[in-house]
């Protein structure tokens, strides 16, 4: 049995993809969350050159943390502060794949330092709601 069927035609979309260094996802409520070890990676494709918002909520581990992006050769540094919040950080992309780096400038901690139930992964940050879009 075959079912076909024309798809619309649909303009590219940017995707966010997950590489190394984070956690499997977790389902808190509706919206899934990873938690970032002390770096990680994140894939970035776009369909075409120019500025881009990409924009996430983060609960930073036991403290105030400073999340370092990586693009290329520049370095953004991200305060972030107790408590989950947005964030947004305009960068400037080529069409294709781009490669951000991600890292704790603060060590990285553990589930169960924090609450003593016997996760030992390591955790710095914790992500939701990752968003990509061109401006």
């Amino acid at each position: 049995l075959l079912i076909a069927y024309r798809v619309p035609d649909a303009a590219p979309q940017p995707v966010v993809g997950f590489r190394e260094g984070w956690g499997e996802p977790e389902q808190n409520g509706e919206r899934p969350e990873r938690w970032l070890a002390q770096a990680g990676q994140l894939s970035l494709v776009v369909p075409v050159a120019g500025r881009y918002r990409l924009s996430w909520s983060a609960l930073p581990a036991d403290r105030s943390r400073t999340l370092e992006i990586g693009l290329g050769d520049q370095t953004f540094a991200v305060p972030l502060t107790p408590g989950t919040r947005r964030y947004a950080l305009l960068l400037d992309l080529p069409a294709g794949m781009s490669r951000l780096e991600l890292r704790s400038r603060e060590p990285a901690t553990t589930g169960d330092a924090l609450e003593h139930n016997g996760d030992l992964r390591p955790i710095s940050v914790r992500f939701a709601d990752i968003a990509l879009e061109e401006l």
